[in-house]
């Protein structure tokens, strides 16, 4: 019923370098459930580098195309709710119905993130501009979450953080003088 869980790392789920994984315990119940992968360094360096892999196409997708893309995010985990909720109970103790809601409050909060990272407009440029373009910032997203924590915590930040570093900043500028917009 609790699924042995392995690192997704650049597209593939694949076992720790080390080999080594975690046991996943009921609280309710004291029983090992299953294992989790335990990540190594290397493990976490190809995570980075993946990730920045993937930020290159992440930040040439248009405003309206990330927000597709995140309501899809959103729908497919809203099919998938009784499977996720069925482990977050068992990972966490908690009762059905609470792990339901917090399946559910994720979509939502993804739907919000999606529909206001579509509203992130770059700053009026002035009257001599001949250059008004939106420019994304470096930094990649990673999310890493104890199995503790509630799964909307997580959810909560990786999509505010799409959000706010995906859609917050612009770069305004003419030929001759360009002005960084934070």
């Amino acid at each position: 019923m609790y699924p042995d869980t392995n690192l997704f790392i650049d597209g593939v789920w694949t076992a720790g370098g080390s080999g080594r994984s975690l046991d996943v315990i009921n609280p309710a119940t004291g029983a090992v459930v299953g294992h989790v992968a335990c990540a190594d360094l290397a493990d976490l360096e190809r995570a980075a580098a993946a990730a920045d892999r993937g930020f290159q196409i992440w930040k040439a997708k248009s405003a309206y195309e990330r927000c597709v893309i995140m309501r899809k995010a959103a729908d497919l985990l809203r099919t998938r709710v009784t499977e996720i909720a069925t482990v977050l109970t068992i990972e966490q103790g908690k009762p059905i119905t609470e792990s339901i809601n917090e399946a559910n409050g994720a979509a939502d909060i993804i739907d919000w993130f999606a529909e206001e990272g579509r509203r992130c407009y770059p700053p009026p440029a002035s009257r001599t501009s001949t250059l008004s373009l939106l420019q994304l910032a470096q930094p990649s997203v990673h999310l890493v979450r104890r199995s503790a924590e509630p799964a909307i915590t997580g959810h909560r930040e990786l999509f505010g953080s799409l959000r706010r570093r995906f859609g917050n900043r612009a770069l305004v500028g003419d030929e001759s003088n360009t002005l960084p917009f934070a």
